[in-house]
């Protein structure tokens, strides 16, 4: 009765006193997320990916949205432990926050409406471009063309997708996941402009955040290793 009673209170405690972490996300960027209508809640990719390590891990893991270039400041300043939204790992990122192992590899990519003159990566020369505010997409294209495109930043993907619409931009540079997903879904209004550009996707934290990326990347491993991986990826591409 007494090893019962230790097993109970073992269970209970480990339950009771599971670490607690805060998981900034972006407000919307399918597929990597997507707010439930009329809940404030998530899913998407990246949001169920986490939600799977959080699991094993025994995390108590929540969610909050930020804009995107104000998920760096979050981190910076401790104010989350976590942050995920399609970020890139760059050398120019990794000076100053850590990242898991690549969950994704891509990238950024080129759109433009259907009806749009521009077939190729080339042709965008001497035209405008729309970004998200905070990305590394500006630094892209400032390395393609030089001076020779007017590179508009928005402060949310919503706003970057309505500046093409309303034609205030000829053409936007975006994740490329998120670029395959309207595409996907809105065939008849967008299209791809070249390959994606590149490299991959990981979770971001603090530099005081070691040990928690240490078990991100473990998860990360075992969830590749036993094919849940695979399942949440054909999920949502």
């Amino acid at each position: 009765m007494r090893v019962l009673l230790f097993l109970v209170y073992s269970l209970c405690s480990s339950y009771l006193f599971a670490q607690s972490i805060l998981i900034g996300t972006t407000d919307s960027g399918p597929p990597f997320q997507i707010p439930a209508k009329d809940k404030p809640h998530f899913y998407g990719f990246e949001i169920d990916l986490m939600r799977e390590i959080c699991q094993r891990a025994q995390l108590d893991c929540s969610f909050k949205s930020f804009n995107f270039n104000d998920l760096f400041d979050e981190v910076r300043n401790n104010h989350v432990d976590l942050a995920i939204g399609a970020i890139m790992i760059t050398p120019d990122r990794e000076k100053e926050f850590l990242f898991s192992l690549p969950y994704l590899i891509g990238g950024g990519q080129y759109a433009t409406k259907v009806s749009s003159s521009i077939k190729a990566i080339s042709d965008i020369k001497g035209r405008s471009v729309g970004i998200e505010k905070g990305t590394i997409f500006k630094a892209w294209i400032e390395s393609q063309f030089g001076n020779t495109v007017q590179v508009k930043e928005y402060g949310t993907l919503a706003d970057v997708l309505q500046a093409l619409n309303e034609n205030k931009v000829d053409a936007v540079l975006l994740d490329s996941g998120i670029v395959q997903y309207w595409t996907a879904n809105n065939s008849d209004l967008l299209r791809s402009v070249g390959d994606p550009m590149g490299s991959g996707y990981g979770i971001m934290a603090n530099k005081n955040n070691e040990a928690l990326i240490e078990t991100i990347n473990k998860y990360l491993l075992e969830l590749e290793n036993d094919d849940t991986y695979l399942k949440l990826y054909r999920r949502y591409f």
